[in-house]
């Protein structure tokens, strides 16, 4: 049964620094063997409210600033949608993405997302991923309605988050 434990991991402590996040992790406990499935990186709300607090023109500072120091890479269009994608040393690829639509003020929603490719991501059965997800949109309570999913495909797994603020 997959289990949420706050870790802290070099990469994403790199992203919680330059971001202000908290930099937490959810690891799924595996019961296939005696190996721990890999870590499942999730956002908390505090990482969320910092977010959601953030304009366009912080956010590209802030991303510019990590793909400098060489911590992630940059994708999409500044006057757009700018999505930072980390790799997160453990196998897995981290993207964070606010959504600010039209305007450059706050983020209408935060889509948040980590992707697996096995054979780390054979290391996870549905039941854990359904769990790990269920366990992620709960956090997000009461201040934010967070959508969660994953997909498998050949390839691996990807997790995805979509947040909104409610109200």
């Amino acid at each position: 049964m997959a289990s949420l434990k706050v870790l802290a991991g070099a990469p994403l402590l790199a992203l919680a620094l330059a971001l202000g996040l908290s930099g937490h992790q959810a690891r799924a406990q595996s019961p296939h063997a005696q190996q721990e499935a890999p870590v499942i990186h999730v956002l908390l709300q505090s990482d969320a409210k910092s977010l959601f607090y953030t304009n366009r023109k912080a956010w590209v500072a802030k991303v510019d600033a990590l793909v400098e120091a060489g911590h992630g890479k940059a994708k999409g269009s500044v006057a757009t949608d700018l999505t930072l994608v980390m790799d997160t040393g453990i196998g897995a690829v981290l993207t964070l993405l606010p959504k600010y639509g039209e305007g450059n003020g706050r983020p209408e929603s935060i889509e948040f997302s980590i992707a697996y490719h096995n054979p780390q991501a054979t290391l996870f059965s549905d039941l854990e991923l359904e769990t790990a997800v269920s366990d992620g949109e709960q956090q997000f309570r009461p201040e934010y309605a967070a959508t969660g999913g994953y997909v498998r495909d050949d390839e691996g797994i990807t997790v995805t988050f979509v947040i909104v603020e409610e109200g």
